[in-house]
């Protein structure tokens, strides 16, 4: 009963496994627009507030830099990867 109700356990865990992995396929392929988007909904706020006045395109680069580094999730991605591997390995 134990061995029976462990290979249950295992195909779930497995199959959960997959659907993670399915995700952080898409997360990876996303990622790289995430600096775009954020820099576009930026400029849009600041312009909301701002209205016709000049906008400084140096702070702007700066705030998009520091965002961009904030969104970079490419090591938790990684780290995912290898524990799924690791696990399945």
């Amino acid at each position: 009963m134990k061995d029976r109700e462990g290979e249950v356990l295992a195909r779930d865990f497995e199959k959960r496994l997959g659907l993670i992995r399915l995700e952080l396929d898409r997360i990876v392929e996303r990622a790289p627009a995430r600096t775009l988007e954020a820099k576009e909904r930026l400029v849009a706020r600041i312009k909301a507030l701002l209205g016709d006045v000049e906008m400084d395109p140096v702070r702007i680069a700066q705030e998009v830099a520091l965002m961009s580094d904030r969104l970079d999730c490419t090591e938790e991605c990684v780290r995912l990867a290898a524990h799924i591997d690791q696990y399945r390995s």
